[in-house]
């Protein structure tokens, strides 16, 4: 992974896969985030791909013990820069929450922008 200038914003995230042999690349946060049950939330990012065939996975897991929030929801990224947006309705608390970015292939993704927000009352 590298920062580079972004597109909106003043830097992005890249991230090169070179070489895919199982398991996932991924970047996120741990514990950043406090998800409550029946909360509704938004996740916002801008991002773009290179030789990227397959979908960006955005999650939202709690940490211990290994549950998902709500979302884990795959996108298919333009190779030209976009802004993303996932709405979802949290399934359970967490206090210590993994806000995620995946992919499961070689390629390149950028990604910038990163939100995760409660919306609605």
């Amino acid at each position: 992974p590298s920062i580079e200038p972004g597109w909106a914003e003043f830097q992005c995230q890249r991230i090169d896969c070179t070489q895919f042999i199982g398991g996932w690349i991924i970047l996120h946060r741990d514990g950043q985030d406090e998800i409550k049950k029946g909360q509704r939330y938004r996740i916002t990012f801008r991002a773009r791909q290179e030789d990227l065939d397959g979908t960006v996975g955005v999650a939202v897991f709690n940490v211990k013990p290994w549950e998902n929030c709500g979302i884990e929801h795959h996108t298919t990224v333009d190779a030209n820069w976009r802004e993303y947006r996932h709405e979802f309705t949290a399934r359970r608390d967490s206090d210590h929450a993994r806000f995620e970015f995946y992919f499961t292939e070689t390629g390149t993704v950028w990604i910038e922008g990163m939100r995760l927000e409660a919306i609605g009352d």
